[in-house]
């Protein structure tokens, strides 16, 4: 039986204070922060302590202590098994509209029960009453998702229970020397088969594939995410195959991804629907964008989304609106894309179902921005603040697959650009997040901050091509902004791509040494970032081998690349053994060609590409492979000056900013003497 609770989960409620004893008996006030996957205490002068369960006392938090990066890899991947069911997050996913039917189990354990009066017919009306009002409560869970999907989500839910489960909840949701819950699974499964003859599980299979899309347990009392003890469980979404080793079969269908929260807050109070909606979300196949391995350390999307956190906005009453991006993935929402000169006026505001706007990474369309206008109002009454919200995605399904989105504080995959320059977790500093900010109403990339990529552009730099200007809130929460497109001109010639490998300083190659004991052991080190093998890559004398000699073949890929038709891809390679090897060559998914490299010597190859588009080469190896200077050539390389240009109804708008990027208006006559930048040239004020 597999026992231990490593899925998708909640993050702490912000300001569960508790008193902790030492070792020597010291108490200290410290604050619970993270999630069920890592999750510690820490006092208010920043130091950490995790409970030690075999001592009984909590100790100092240290790399023993600490889930490793090993461990944390299983646990997303555990907890993601959802999301292989559905489509891919940047995919608009059909699944999640019409009339759709949840089953939400109520759960008592042996020791611990629901409140009275917290029984089936209330949670009946918080999950399924229309408008529903109650208390602090300001809608149910079917007026939360029907308000994000625009109506097309027609969600309810059969509720049933309580049932009684055989165990005490400290059996169930008591820790592990990591601080994980030891069996969620047997209260899913107990809870299951308790409610086998009250209904029919076939109606809560979606897509009639033979599973249940998931259940959702809500169990009496308290939840360690919400100032309950350590026995009580950590609301979270998982699987039953992870969880138990094998999914439950009633009523002929697979039950195996489930969902639960808790009916109680650490104050005592009931609790609201914002951990609900969150956990339900997960299991409509989105992840975190918390950081999940480091808490409270990587700011992203904060108060602002539900899958931050903005799943205890209000008390958990009130959690906020879908982003835009989250909308987008679920099939709610298109975004109408930025690509020519363009004046938003009166752009509607989310909780109103207004539109999104896109800006792509022409060179990596998996990379880009979203635009939305937030207000605080409706289901985004509880926000931190007002204007425009700008989000950074880098799309990697992997990342998102292992729950991993936001773990790596240099790239943040799905974070706010925040009009203020900075990201924390200071919920008035989050207010300051939206533009327009102290006079700063632009973002491109001059401005602070600015439009930055991780991914090289079309014109080979890491900003987006064109900006936004003017961004202004108006008086009936409306926002408006000019989006000023930047264009790289159709006869753009010369040298498009190069790759010299000449940063790699090792032997090898180049000073005529072909052999691999001694010889092309070097650090790799491209010109370009974004070359990636499916087997090691070492660096040479200013050149690069591939492969090892541990495994047959590999296939390395390179950054993208903007191709024009007929442009021109010339590179070296040679082999590495002492006898002949092949290697196809695609752009894209067009086979070029297949060579046969010579062994240890030196051939150039030449070819011209007739697709266009941004794309990246694919070398597949049989064997191990030596490349240099890989170069895309354009038609008239005599006047090629490959540089972004600005159309005249473009940023040339006369704008001035420092060299930090700080706005500093049009009058130049009003400027203090320095260096500045207008229309993309730096000049010098006298």
């Amino acid at each position: 039986m597999l026992c231990v609770m490593d899925g998708m989960a909640v993050p702490a409620r912000p300001g569960q204070w508790r008193t902790i004893y030492l070792a020597d008996g010291t108490a200290l006030k410290a604050e619970l922060v993270g999630d069920e996957n890592f999750h510690f205490y820490r006092t208010a002068e920043g130091v950490q302590y995790v409970y030690n369960p075999d001592r009984g006392y909590y100790v100092l938090r240290d790399a023993k202590t600490a889930p490793t990066r090993s461990m944390m890899s299983l646990k997303a991947n555990a907890g993601t098994r959802g999301l292989h069911r559905h489509n891919a997050p940047t995919q608009p996913n059909t699944l999640y509209s019409g009339k759709k039917k949840g089953l939400i189990i109520l759960v008592n354990f042996a020791d611990t029960v629901f409140a009275a009066g917290h029984d089936q017919a209330l949670y009946n009306r918080i999950a399924n009453e229309e408008n529903f009002k109650y208390g602090d409560f300001c809608g149910s869970v079917h007026d939360y998702f029907k308000a994000q999907s625009n109506g097309a989500f027609d969600l309810t839910f059969d509720v049933v229970g309580p049932v009684t489960l055989s165990s005490s909840q400290v059996l169930y949701g008591g820790n592990n020397s990591r601080g994980s819950d030891m069996c969620p699974g047997e209260m899913v499964e107990e809870a299951c088969e308790a409610v086998e003859d009250m209904v029919d599980f076939s109606e809560y299979d979606w897509n009639a594939d033979g599973e249940v899309e998931q259940v959702f347990v809500l169990f009496a009392g308290q939840s360690e995410a919400d100032g309950g003890a350590k026995s009580c469980i950590w609301p979270h979404k998982w699987d039953l195959e992870s969880a138990l080793g094998y999914p439950l079969m009633i009523d002929n269908m697979v039950i195996n991804t489930y969902a639960c929260s808790n009916e109680l807050k650490g104050t005592g109070a009931l609790n609201g629907i914002g951990v609900i909606c969150h956990e339900f979300t997960h299991c409509l196949g989105l992840p975190d964008f918390y950081d999940t391995s480091k808490p409270s350390v990587n700011y992203a999307m904060g108060n602002y989304d539900l899958m931050a956190a903005g799943a205890y906005n209000q008390g958990s009453y009130m959690p906020p609106c879908y982003t835009a991006y989250e909308k987008m993935a679920c099939g709610w929402l298109t975004p109408i894309e930025l690509k020519n000169d363009t004046t938003v006026e009166k752009m509607a505001a989310n909780h109103e179902h207004g539109p999104a706007y896109i800006l792509y990474n022409e060179g990596n369309r998996d990379e880009y921005y979203l635009l939305e206008n937030r207000q605080k109002k409706g289901w985004d009454a509880a926000i931190p603040g007002q204007g425009l919200l700008v989000t950074h995605v880098d799309y990697d399904a992997t990342k998102w697959n292992k729950n991993s989105v936001n773990q790596d504080k240099n790239h943040l995959r799905c974070a706010i650009v925040p009009a203020d320059g900075k990201l924390g977790w200071d919920y008035r500093s989050m207010a300051n997040d939206l533009f327009p900010y102290a006079g700063n109403d632009s973002l491109n990339r001059y401005s602070l901050p600015a439009a930055t990529l991780f991914n090289d552009n079309a014109d080979g730099t890491k900003y987006l091509l064109g900006g936004l200007s003017s961004i202004k809130r108006n008086p009936d929460g409306t926002v408006s902004f000019k989006f000023k497109a930047g264009r790289l001109p159709d006869n753009t010639t010369g040298v498009v791509f190069y790759e010299s490998f000449g940063k790699c300083a090792g032997t090898g190659g180049n000073d005529n040494q072909w052999d691999t004991v001694s010889g092309f052991k070097g650090t790799f080190a491209a010109d370009k970032t974004g070359w990636s093998c499916t087997q090691t890559m070492y660096g040479g004398n200013q050149c690069a081998k591939f492969g090892s000699s541990q495994h047959a073949g590999a296939t390395l890929t390179s950054p993208s690349i903007m191709f024009m038709e007929d442009d021109t891809l010339t590179f070296q390679a040679a082999g590495v053994e002492k006898t002949t090897s092949t290697v196809d060559v695609y752009v894209g998914n067009t086979l070029l060609d297949v060579i046969t490299l010579k062994p240890q010597q030196w051939s150039s190859y030449q070819f011209v590409i007739k697709d266009k588009g941004a794309k990246t080469l694919r070398f597949v190896m049989s064997s191990r492979m030596v490349l240099d200077e890989v170069k895309v050539v354009r038609k008239n390389t005599a006047t090629a000056i490959r540089r972004l240009t600005i159309s005249e109804s473009g940023m040339e708008d006369g704008r001035i900013y420092s060299v930090m990027g700080q706005y500093m208006g049009t009058d130049e006559s009003l400027l203090p003497p320095g260096m500045y930048i207008r229309n993309g040239k730096k000049f010098i004020k006298l």
